[in-house]
């Protein structure tokens, strides 16, 4: 595991970045996520800072989260090198997971729907979100 004393570092940006970056080539993801977000804390515009931390959260299945530092990379600057290809991965990252929750809960809701048309006949909601469903 890669520790950094942060009392060291004070306000020192650059050093968090470095510290993260560190943790991330041994593949301490944790230590790397706690070292980037510090560095944002300090320089909010750390622009590679916030591009890496969108990396490691992919890594740890926190596409949602890795998006919207990507996003606000787009506003600084929208030719960030390699912004795209990291957006789209996290994206499709994103929707692997949705969709693995989705298909959790699919059988679920149509047994529910269906209990709903046996109750009740003419309710035609009920009927609408089943075809839906299907």
């Amino acid at each position: 595991m890669y520790e950094v004393n942060s009392q060291l570092f004070g306000s020192d940006a650059d050093l968090y970045f470095k510290a993260g970056m560190e943790a991330l080539a041994i593949e301490d993801l944790e230590e790397s996520l706690s070292q980037l977000e510090r560095c944002l804390l300090v320089s909010s515009k750390h622009l590679s800072a916030r591009y890496n931390l969108g990396i490691v959260l992919s890594l740890l299945d926190r596409c949602d989260e890795a998006m919207t530092h990507f996003e606000k990379i787009l506003v600084h600057n929208p030719r960030y090198p390699g912004i795209y290809t990291a957006m789209g991965q996290a994206a499709f990252g994103s929707y692997l997971t949705h969709r693995q929750k989705v298909e959790q809960y699919k059988e679920s809701m149509i047994r529910l729907l269906e209990r709903a048309v046996e109750e009740d006949a003419e309710d035609m909601d009920a009927y609408f979100s089943l075809g839906n469903a299907y």
